[in-house]
């Protein structure tokens, strides 16, 4: 995943670091789980630990002097099928 940095003229200094949070959501549970919290001074992440048939979604915020908001979140469906079930497919339109 990669975002756009934040302007300038719109933060509060020089943008030290980036910290990038994603959860997970199972469809059919419907309650959302933290899955990785992490920092980085790049403007990408490479998200690890996605299972098939989960929601996720991912949040990005900017430390100058301190954090920043949260950005909106980034939602996402992975698709395919799990494994342990030949018969079960996860199909979103």
């Amino acid at each position: 995943m990669s975002w756009t940095p934040l302007p300038r003229e719109l933060s509060n200094g020089e943008v030290q670091l980036y910290q990038v949070k994603y959860e997970n959501r199972n469809v059919t549970a419907g309650k959302w789980t933290l899955v990785k919290q992490r920092n980085t001074t790049n403007k990408y992440c490479v998200l690890g630990k996605l299972n098939v048939c989960m929601e996720y979604r991912v949040y990005v915020q900017a430390f100058t002097i301190g954090f920043g908001p949260y950005g909106a979140p980034v939602y996402k469906i992975i698709g395919g099928k799990p494994e342990g079930n030949p018969f079960y497919y996860c199909i979103f339109l």
